[in-house]
């Protein structure tokens, strides 16, 4: 007798489609969800939306611009459960009655499943990354610093556009909650992702990683770990605590922060990466829980525990120094230049990611809290008159236990993510920044958006160097920026201060046209060092600008293979200008104007300047440029950029040769 194989439903579908897979997955029993808003506390099950996900678009990955959209919701709703299955989840409760759930999670079918579909899933919602963030030129240590400094700067620069809704809405404890939500996908499960790269050994950076790992566990006391601290938060507005009470009302900003993190932790080639974005999250986010506690006192006074606020205020500033200096840094020190490109992209992702929180949210909250308005307008569009069906909801409202008011709003429209932008200041209007030496801040582990990095003004009057710029509409994203080492003096702290208003400086005002503050960049664990040359820093809107003039040198944005370089308008056989050289046939080489020299691209991207690109905005590096050099931006006609013509462009005029060669010779 024969005995024939069993094929399980996983074997079926590991050779499908992604698709395919996708649905397999989505349709298991624990994943098709119940008729309840709330989730129960069971952590195995939660909604995927099988029926949805047949009609979607698996093929296409996700656009940078596409992130709020439901393809981009709905994958990352299925690398969450997938990368949770990496992870130990087991009810408070106990599983009495839930055995079969959590062998079923853990088991061998679904299993199979995830690891056939999580590498695509992942190339699918965070290929869009690769597009959107470029670093290009030469980078060293000293570069890195200046770059991490310039945009947590710019981070705590302004409110959180998220904790601002919050405190514009009409119904602002409902708007309070529902931040509380998406703050709570992350909350409860905190330092997860981080958990997967302190295995092995890579010298004291891992030590040093390890001591923010067990800052987030307690040290080892449950009463003081992050994750209950912050249920303590959520019992205090009688929110759900059980992990994933609110996987109905997740966002896809929110969703990809989370998921980010596990998916630069899973893959250690991405290592390099994960030690800039982790440096980033640190650096930001002590000053955002400062501005929660501003605005969640203002709504609710004493009637709120923020234990979990005023213990990140507090002890992730130490984390924000211990992952400049003894990670990021120090991995650059050690490893060499080769890894530098690495960080900064970690650094610059995270940023990117962290706005797709803030706006995500933001939007949300705005959203639901015209929610009559928008009821009016259904009704106002309604094309029958049979009764409008509704969902019935328990007695309680969805967001909270055991609270008498139901939120306005659970799901809705979302914007298009990116770095912060000051979309909303009329054109013309004053723009403060500041850049600080010694950035502050705590690791956004996930879904606790890293953009909530925003201090309150009074608190960055009394702690910043601020240079305030009069903008005209043409220069609004165009800033130039130097920065300034902090005074070595700290204050020491006083007991009876709380730890997050320990925060004191002298403030100076300048007010140059289009001036900034440019650093002073020292290498790490060299305080006692010699001034080092300066470093500029110059921030430009490429769908507007591509030039800059740095003195009398003049760089164009040269767009090869479609990554943009900062190269110099210089020709190298007698200075003609590069950015009127036309492309040849073959794309890898520019045919300069004055005398048809061809010069190849390969050898103009190894001298371009350093730049850092995320979207349309480009972060410009230039070292040793004293601070007496004057910068500016423009737009100007660039021919390189140009198809390549049939044939070689001529040769320019001998007047327009003769003339452009004057200007060289005078610059």
């Amino acid at each position: 007798m024969t005995v024939q194989p069993q094929t399980s439903t996983a074997d079926a579908h590991v050779g499908g489609t992604l698709g395919e897979r996708i649905l397999a997955f989505a349709r298991h029993p624990l994943f098709r969800g119940d008729a309840n808003v709330l989730h129960g506390a069971n952590p195995y099950r939660r909604m995927l939306v099988p029926d949805a996900l047949a009609a979607s678009d698996f093929v296409r990955p996700v656009g940078a611009d596409q992130w709020h959209t439901h393809r981009s919701l709905a994958a990352h709703r299925l690398l969450g459960t997938c990368y949770e299955m990496d992870t130990v989840l087991l009810p408070e409760q106990g599983l009495a009655g839930l055995h079969d759930d959590f062998d079923a999670f853990y088991g061998a079918e679904l299993r199979g499943l995830r690891e056939s579909l999580v590498t695509e899933l992942e190339r699918f919602a965070f290929a869009c990354l690769d597009d959107a963030v470029d670093i290009s030129g030469a980078t060293t240590t000293e570069l890195l610093d200046a770059y991490l400094r310039h945009v947590t700067d710019e981070a705590a620069a302004g409110p959180s556009p998220a904790l601002a809704a919050v405190a514009a809405a009409r119904d602002r404890e409902t708007a309070a909650d529902l931040y509380l939500v998406q703050l709570a996908l992350d909350g409860l499960t905190e330092a997860s992702a981080m958990s997967r790269n302190l295995a092995g050994a890579y010298g004291p950076e891992q030590s040093a990683l390890f001591k923010i790992f067990i800052d987030e566990f307690g040290y080892g006391v449950y009463d003081a770990k992050h994750t209950t601290i912050f249920a303590k938060m959520l019992r205090s507005r009688g929110m759900a605590t059980h992990v994933h009470a609110y996987w109905n009302f997740y966002l896809a900003g929110p969703l990809a922060t989370n998921n980010y993190y596990y998916y630069l932790s899973r893959d250690h080639a991405k290592f390099f990466r994960y030690a800039g974005a982790v440096t980033y999250a640190e650096a930001v986010f002590a000053p955002g829980f400062v501005e929660m506690i501003k605005v969640f006192r203002d709504i609710f006074g004493d009637d709120v525990d923020l234990h979990y606020c005023d213990e990140h205020a507090h002890i992730d500033e130490h984390h924000g120094r211990i992952t400049r200096e003894q990670v990021l840094l120090a991995l650059a020190e050690r490893h060499g230049p080769r890894v530098v490109p690495e960080l900064m992209r970690g650094v610059a992702e995270a940023r990117l990611i962290g706005g797709w929180f803030e706006e995500d949210t933001a939007a949300q909250i705005r959203w639901a809290d015209d929610l009559p308005g928008h009821r009016a307008l259904a009704a106002s569009a309604a094309t029958t008159d049979a009764p409008p069906h509704r969902v019935a909801l328990s007695p309680d409202a969805p967001l909270r236990h055991a609270h008498p008011r139901r939120p306005r709003g659970a799901g809705g429209r979302t914007r298009r993510g990116g770095p912060r932008r000051h979309a909303d200041r009329p054109a013309g209007a004053a723009v403060a920044r500041r850049v600080d030496p010694d950035p502050r801040g705590k690791a956004v582990r996930g879904a606790v958006g890293v953009a909530r990095q925003r201090l309150p003004a009074a608190h960055r009057a009394s702690r910043r160097l601020t240079v305030r710029t009069a903008v005209t509409p043409s220069a609004v994203r165009d800033r130039l920026v130097r920065h300034r080492p902090r005074a070595p003096a700290r204050q020491a702290a006083d007991p009876s201060v709380p730890p997050a208003r320990r925060l004191t400086s002298a403030l100076a005002v300048a007010e140059p046209a289009v001036a900034a503050i440019a650093p002073r960049v020292r290498a790490p664990d060299a305080p006692d060092r010699q001034e080092e040359p300066m470093t500029r820093v110059v921030v430009m809107d490429l769908s507007r600008h591509n030039t800059v003039m740095v003195g009398h040198d003049r760089y164009f944005v040269l767009r090869a293979q479609g990554r943009p370089l900062l190269v110099r308008d210089r020709c190298p056989h007698r200075g003609g200008p590069l950015s009127l050289a036309r492309p040849t046939p073959d794309g890898r080489r520019l045919t300069c104007p004055w005398h048809g020299t061809k010069v190849g691209i390969s050898a103009v991207r190894r001298t371009c300047l350093p730049m850092v690109r995320s979207g349309d905005e480009a972060v410009v590096l230039l070292p040793d440029v004293g601070e007496d050099v004057p910068i500016s931006v423009a737009h100007k006609q660039v021919l390189a950029n140009l198809p390549p013509d049939g044939a070689d462009a001529p040769v320019a005029s001998d007047a327009a040769h003769d003339a452009e060669e004057r200007t060289a010779g005078r610059r």
